[in-house]
């Protein structure tokens, strides 16, 4: 099975394509008759980019970086370092979403929410603090990954307990949900047993970490 390192990739990327399609979206022309549309879909875009970075950088917090920081002596202080720079993160993100979507204050807000995401550099120290665990407690960590943002979904969409989270979405189109951009990320936010075939058919062709 996948392990924390693979998800931590995996969940990066899936911001990466997020973020490549809000830029495409507001590069489009944000006035006439179809001005509309577009600054609709640009808000749909930007509350789903917005929620996948609150909820890495959450899932990062809670599941991962206590257990790195055991790890190694240095790993407590920069677990705090990293903590009070996702909470700045977090305000500007906040702060962005005040904003008129596509308003010039709205721009410069969120270059700035995203400037300040692109600066975090604790990403890599944190995955240099994982590989000193056990195969084994990494995936551990990869499982509770899954069922934190499991958990996460579940409460953004509210849905009868049967239907996995890797469908909640098409249940709820209208919902302030990240979406996935492509159904292969489905089991960075779904446990079921559809998700965990997937992750394993991924698993099995790749061995470095990486998804």
């Amino acid at each position: 099975m996948a392990d924390i390192l693979q998800l931590l990739t995996a969940s990066r990327y899936h911001i990466q394509l997020a973020r490549s399609r809000l830029r495409k979206l507001t590069g489009q022309p944000l006035a006439g008759s179809g001005a509309f549309p577009v600054i609709s879909a640009i808000h749909s875009a930007w509350n789903d980019l917005a929620t996948l970075i609150d909820w890495h950088m959450a899932a990062e917090d809670e599941i991962c970086r206590i257990p790195a920081a055991g790890s190694s002596p240095a790993g407590g202080a920069g677990a705090t370092d990293a903590l009070e720079r996702h909470d700045d993160i977090r305000d500007a993100l906040r702060a962005a979403r005040l904003q008129p979507p596509g308003s010039p204050r709205w721009r410069h807000m969120t270059a700035q929410a995203l400037s300040a995401w692109s600066r975090d550099d604790s990403g890599p120290a944190l995955a240099a603090e994982l590989r000193r665990l056990a195969p084994d407690r990494r995936s551990q960590l990869a499982r509770h990954w899954r069922a934190y943002m499991e958990a996460r979904t579940r409460d953004a969409i509210p849905a009868p307990a049967g239907i996995p989270a890797c469908r909640l979405a098409h249940c709820h189109p209208d919902a302030d949900v990240p979406h996935p951009v492509d159904p292969s990320f489905s089991p960075l936010y779904c446990t079921c047993r559809d998700c965990d075939d997937i992750l394993r058919q991924h698993t099995a062709r790749h061995q470095a970490p990486g998804m």
